[in-house]
């Protein structure tokens, strides 16, 4: 069952400032530095990085309504959501997974903390995907967890998780608020991927590196999306 997670919630309604604006990271110039370049091999722009980031953006994971599934048929609405966002959730973490061997730095990184990142954050990943799914949603009260497939309040309170669902929708409703574009998307989505803080990183130095990287092209780009206003979309 996908439910919005309190550490995620609490990051993104950090980063997302209750002015309806994006948190401003320290950067200089429209260059990564030289200190962090090294990570990032051929890039030297956070425009080409945004460019790697949607060629290796996984397809949306297709979801099938328990309507059609006939060994759902007999079953009660829980299980039945619960056995379709199980599926769901399988496949997104074979995407996430391809997905995150191409990050740039990544490889990197040893690999034990590799699979600590993925086993930490493989679903605030995928809650992040709902979140950016849900922001055209015509009919504006639910979580798009796949195409066809959705999380209502009524369902929430069925499966015992009302309470993560109003963040999730209140999050989302912040992520209208400041019109997040898709590129925006696709670096908030590495940059919360890359948000672990545990005693098993071996290599807590590149990790580092890598974050402030994405950090920086994160303002880098809102920055730019709003020219000459500070106050903006970046608050300090």
């Amino acid at each position: 069952m996908f439910v919005f997670s309190q550490s995620l919630t609490d990051f993104l309604c950090f980063t997302v400032s209750s002015q309806g604006r994006l948190l401003r990271y320290s950067s200089e110039g429209n260059h990564f530095s030289q200190f962090n370049l090294s990570l990032l091999h051929h890039l030297t722009t956070v425009e080409e990085l945004i460019s790697l980031l949607k060629n290796i953006e996984p397809l949306p994971t297709p979801g099938t309504p328990s309507s059609k599934v006939p060994e759902l048929q007999n079953k009660d609405a829980i299980f039945r959501v619960i056995a379709i966002s199980t599926t769901i959730a399988d496949k997104a973490l074979v995407n996430t997974v391809a997905w995150a061997k191409q990050i740039p730095g990544f490889k990197k990184l040893p690999l034990e903390d590799q699979m600590v990142l993925l086993q930490e954050n493989w679903m605030e990943v995928l809650l992040w995907r709902v979140c950016q799914r849900s922001l055209d949603d015509e009919v504006g009260d639910r979580a798009v967890i796949a195409d066809g497939i959705y999380l209502t309040k009524e369902l929430a309170k069925m499966t015992d998780c009302e309470l993560y669902f109003e963040r999730g929708m209140s999050l989302i409703r912040k992520l209208r608020d400041i019109s997040l574009d898709f590129s925006e998307f696709l670096l908030m989505k590495v940059v919360i991927f890359l948000n672990v803080e545990s005693p098993k990183i071996k290599d807590k130095s590149t990790l580092q590196r890598l974050q402030n990287t994405m950090f920086d092209a994160l303002h880098h780009y809102t920055n730019r999306k709003s020219p000459g206003d500070a106050r903006g979309r970046i608050a300090s």
